[in-house]
């Protein structure tokens, strides 16, 4: 699962700028990763002015994106290519209102990862397809 956490200003977002971003972030990985649409977690955390610092000032303008990759890890050698996608994937949320950003990712184990008490199907078998397909988790049936 990818699971984002956005962090910003109070009121910087809409109610409809956040679905539009969960769409995109959603897109994204159904696009690239090839995964199940239900994999992709997207939590907003808006915070008051007196919460929220960057360089020790608070942070009017700022969102700091963090994501962990949990179903599907990638060599170092595309993370760079991997973020500027979703640089130019928000651009119309960020850099096009003047926000400034930072994005940052982890990859957690995906023996750390279970869905409804399931493990996760490896990435590409019959049972993930299936989830794909169905766009919710199911008992396996491959071995």
């Amino acid at each position: 699962m990818p699971l984002w956490n956005i962090h910003a200003p109070e009121g910087l977002y809409t109610p409809e700028d956040k679905q539009g971003i969960a769409t995109i972030v959603t897109r994204l990985y159904e696009k690239y990763g090839e995964m199940p649409r239900f994999y992709v977690s997207i939590l907003f955390h808006d915070h008051p002015p007196e919460n929220f610092y960057m360089g020790g000032k608070p942070a009017e303008k700022f969102v700091r994106i963090w994501m962990d990759h949990i179903a599907l890890h990638v060599g170092a050698e595309i993370h760079g290519q991997w973020l500027a996608v979703v640089d130019t994937s928000l651009a119309s949320y960020l850099t096009e209102r003047g926000i400034d950003y930072e994005v940052h990712g982890d990859e957690t184990p995906r023996t750390m990862w279970s869905i409804n008490g399931i493990l996760p199907p490896p990435t590409g078998s019959d049972d993930e397809t299936r989830w794909r397909e169905e766009n919710t988790p199911s008992p396996l049936t491959s071995t």
